[in-house]
């Protein structure tokens, strides 16, 4: 059995916790660079189904549109979401962690939060009791999501930013590194200590 997970620098740093955490259950594991055209992307999988080897693969990058891409084109091939939480990533039992995620080391996900398909809990970021977050949404590292806090799909919290409790995150929405939040956010908003808004 392999592990692909596609993207660049993210993806490097989720290899390297997958080598510690479930190396031992995979023959390989490796990243595929993915470039925004999908240039061979299709044909690389295609190549590996046909070699008859299962397959199991996370999606490592941010980028919404071609994380959309490469999920449509993994289903098309059968291939499998994995799911990867490190040990030291604190999960509350109750929590919900849906398949293709990933969750970094000294990450935690309170009570009855539930977290949607191919979703990023990066390093040291933490989620909420009761927090829902949609598909494909990226935690980075540091970032705080308070309890009853809803990320629609797509949703982007850059790095030791703050989301208030209660609020609400529409689709695609972005976040800034260092930005506190404390009002809900229309979808595809961009939200930054830089520029006016929340």
């Amino acid at each position: 059995m392999q592990l692909i997970i596609f993207g660049d620098r993210t993806a490097a740093e989720m290899k390297a916790v997958a080598d510690e955490v479930c190396g031992h259950q995979f023959d390989r594991i490796q990243t595929c660079v993915v470039d925004a055209n999908l240039v061979g992307f299709e044909n690389y999988c295609r190549d590996l189904k046909s070699a008859q080897i299962e397959i199991r693969y996370l999606i490592g990058l941010i980028d919404m549109q071609i994380r959309r891409r490469i999920e449509k084109a993994c289903q098309q091939l059968s291939l499998e979401p994995w799911k990867l939480i490190h040990p030291q990533a604190y999960i509350a039992p109750s929590a919900q962690i849906s398949p293709g995620c990933f969750v970094a080391p000294q990450a935690s996900i309170g009570i009855n939060a539930v977290i949607g398909d191919h979703s990023i809990i990066h390093f040291g970021a933490s989620v909420g009791h009761d927090a829902q977050l949609g598909r494909h949404c990226a935690v980075l590292p540091g970032a705080r999501i308070s309890g009853n806090v809803c990320l629609g799909e797509g949703v982007l919290v850059g790095s030791n930013a703050f989301i208030f409790q209660g609020t609400q995150i529409g689709d695609e929405a972005k976040i800034d590194a260092l930005t506190y939040v404390k009002e809900d956010v229309p979808k595809r908003r961009i939200v930054s200590v830089r520029r006016s808004g929340a």
